[in-house]
């Protein structure tokens, strides 16, 4: 990508009357011009429709407005793609709003990647604490894990790979979480860059669409279902499906029950590894966590200890296991420490820089 291109902004909204004209001027404000503002109003029964309408008058240069009949995220994200022309296309929800500086920062970093999410606050701290990695995509395709993503209005895409991903299937699974299967879809053919720098805001008001919808977990089992229905009509291969993302980082680690082990971490993935390993007559002889708060504390019975002391007692166990999500962090720390990735050390068997 070279030039002054052209951004593509999409706001699908429902009912948010209360807060969509925050995330319009929050557009409107940004310090980069080159953007065309699609909004999609779903059905709203609110006055949604009417500030919509009173913000084209003012800015019809700029507002392409769609109102169309209720029929989810998914029907509402396909509107706006359709008549999308911009060379990278950016989500946001209408009850989030952007810094003035969001669209130019993304801008340059599309010039070499053709995913980009940032991080936002939630109220009053960071949504996750997002860091750059090269294993997202690779991790999501062999292990259906992928890691910290972040929610709409975070993402942003180059045109040439949402035009593999719509339109949306139209289906209840992703009705109101169109999102997760942009990104899901969309990591199957590139890579995701992370920049950890809070570029808009979440907002928590008790009534998130999304995070009031249900189950997280069957929520993500029917995305992933219906991503490997349409993988499957362009003769491509599935991704695999656990019922946690925990369980597929387990997965995809390459566990031998005769050895002896210390594992890297001490959350979930981390008790499910322990798990595993002793159910299948291995051992678990340390823990250990970056957090030095758990150092000297026990996890069935098992001591965690901090991680400077790995190399002081490497001749008690046979290799480390990363129980954590954050992969390319560990083993990097672990090298330092002189232990060998795929040698000395365990995690998914996979170059985290492919």
């Amino acid at each position: 990508m070279n030039g002054d291109h052209l951004v593509s902004v999409i706001i699908d909204n429902y009912n948010y009357g209360r807060f969509i004209g925050e995330a319009i001027e929050s557009v409107l404000r940004q310090s980069y011009r080159n953007y065309e503002l699609i909004i999609v109003d779903d059905g709203s029964t609110d006055n949604s429709r009417e500030i919509i309408d009173s913000y084209y008058q003012q800015n019809s240069d700029k507002i392409v407005a769609i109102y169309k009949e209720n029929g989810g995220q998914a029907s509402a994200f396909n509107a706006g793609f359709k008549i999308a022309k911009g060379e990278v296309v950016a989500f946001l929800d209408s009850d989030d709003y952007w810094s003035e500086d969001k669209l130019g920062k993304i801008v340059e970093i599309h010039k070499e990647h053709a995913i980009v999410q940032h991080n936002l606050i939630r109220g009053e701290m960071k949504f996750v604490n997002v860091l750059e990695t090269g294993s997202i995509q690779l991790l999501f395709k062999k292990f259906g894990f992928f890691g910290k993503v972040m929610p709409t209005s975070a993402l942003s895409f180059n045109y040439d790979v949402l035009n593999k991903v719509f339109p949306i299937p139209e289906v209840d699974a992703v009705r109101i979480c169109a999102d997760a299967y942009i990104i899901s879809h969309a990591l199957y053919y590139k890579n995701i860059y992370s920049l950890d720098e809070c570029l808009g805001t979440y907002r928590v008001h008790g009534n998130n669409h999304f995070y009031c919808a249900g189950d997280d977990i069957e929520r993500s089992g029917k995305i992933v279902a219906t991503l490997n229905e349409t993988l499957q009509t362009k003769g491509l291969e599935p991704v695999p499906c656990h019922k946690t993302q925990a369980d597929a980082l387990v997965s995809a680690m390459a566990v031998k029950s005769e050895l002896s082990y210390l594992i890297y971490g001490t959350g979930t993935v981390a008790l499910k590894l322990y798990d595993y390993i002793i159910a299948n007559g291995g051992k678990v002889n340390y823990f250990s966590d970056s957090n030095l708060q758990k150092w000297g504390t026990f996890i069935n019975d098992v001591e965690v200890i901090n991680p400077e002391k790995i190399k002081l007692i490497r001749e008690d166990f046979d290799k480390v296991v990363i129980g954590s999500s954050y992969i390319e962090d560990i083993v990097k720390n672990l090298g330092d420490l002189g232990l060998r990735p795929q040698v000395d050390v365990v995690f998914p068997g996979i170059d985290l820089k492919g």
